[in-house]
């Protein structure tokens, strides 16, 4: 599932699409108005620096963790510089919850550490 964002350059929501509701269980137009920082407080300060001068290209960016009702929520987010399109005047933001794939990924490490103790303790 993904969340789309407008943000304008100043670090303002102008936009959040209906995956706010199902990712992040909050309603995309109260978060219209809010300050990025508000919602992704370890990221809200990357986004205004990274976009202060402008973006070259679309970035991926880090993964962000931020918290939820079943725990924490793994967003991945991806940033374009959309303020020359007339119909947009901002950046896209695209969060995309990857916390299944963030999970297995600790399960397999773990397994496999598991499987290599086991081996040595066998040999």
């Amino acid at each position: 599932l993904d969340i789309t964002f407008v943000v304008e350059q100043d670090g303002f929501i102008k936009y959040a699409s209906s995956g706010a509701r199902r990712i992040l269980e909050l309603d995309p137009e109260e978060l219209t108005g809010q300050f990025v920082q508000e919602i992704f407080p370890d990221w809200g300060s990357i986004f205004l620096l990274r976009t202060a001068n402008g973006l070259q290209d679309e970035q991926t960016l880090d993964i962000v963790t931020v918290p939820g009702r079943r725990g924490l929520i793994y967003l991945e987010f991806a940033l374009s510089d959309m303020l020359h399109d007339e119909a947009i005047r901002g950046f896209v933001l695209v969060a995309r919850d990857v916390t299944s794939r963030i999970e297995s990924e600790r399960r397999l490490r773990y397994q496999s550490r598991l499987l290599n103790s086991i081996r040595e303790c066998v040999i």
